[in-house]
C-alpha cells in the first residue's frame, strides 16, 4: 500500500542518514588514530615533554568522549550523549587555569581552550531541542581540538622540544 511505500522510504532515509554519520565517525576515528600514531612516535623517539604528554592526553580523551557522544545522539540516545559531552566539559576543563601565565606555559593555547569549553557549552544547550545542532558542534570542537593538537606541535617544535 501507499503507506508501506511512504515508511520503506522513510527508513531507507534514515538507514542513509546512519550510513553516513557512520562514514564521518569513521573518518574522524581515523583522524584520531593518525594522532595516536604521531604521539606514538613523539614517545619512541623521546621528543616530548611532560607538557605535551598531558595535553596531548587529556585531548586524545576529549575526541573519545566526543566521539561516543555524536554516535549516541546518531542512535537518539540524547542522554548519554549528554553525559559523554559533559565529561568531556570537565576533562578539558583541567587544561583551563586561573593564571593565565601559567595556563601558556603549561598547557599552549588558552584562548583555543576556552573556545572549545563554550563550544562544548553550546553543544550542550543544544541537545535537548536541537541534537543536529548539537551535532554540528562537536564537528567543530573536534576541528578545534585537532587544531590545539597541531599548534601545540608546532610550538613544541619551534621551541627545540623543550
Amino acid at each position: 500500500t501507499q503507506e508501506d511505500l511512504r515508511e520503506q522510504r522513510r527508513l531507507l532515509g534514515t538507514v542513509e542518514e546512519l550510513n553516513r554519520s557512520v562514514e564521518d565517525m569513521n573518518l574522524a576515528l581515523g583522524q584520531l588514530s593518525l594522532l595516536v600514531e604521531e604521539f606514538e612516535q613523539e614517545i619512541i623517539s623521546g621528543d616530548l615533554t611532560a607538557r605535551r604528554v598531558q595535553r596531548t592526553a587529556v585531548s586524545l580523551q576529549v575526541m573519545s568522549m566526543l566521539t561516543r557522544a555524536q554516535l549516541e545522539l546518531d542512535r537518539n540516545n540524547l542522554g548519554f550523549a549528554a553525559e559523554q559531552i559533559s565529561a568531556a566539559q570537565a576533562t578539558l576543563g583541567v587544561l583551563s587555569v586561573d593564571d593565565p601565565a601559567e595556563s601558556e606555559d603549561i598547557y599552549g593555547d588558552e584562548e583555543l581552550v576556552i573556545t572549545i569549553l563554550d563550544r562544548i557549552a553550546l553543544a550542550l544547550a543544544d541537545l535537548p531541542a536541537r541534537p543536529d545542532t548539537a551535532g554540528d558542534e562537536l564537528e567543530a570542537i573536534w576541528s578545534l581540538i585537532i587544531e590545539a593538537l597541531h599548534t601545540s606541535v608546532e610550538e613544541t617544535d619551534a621551541a627545540g622540544g623543550e
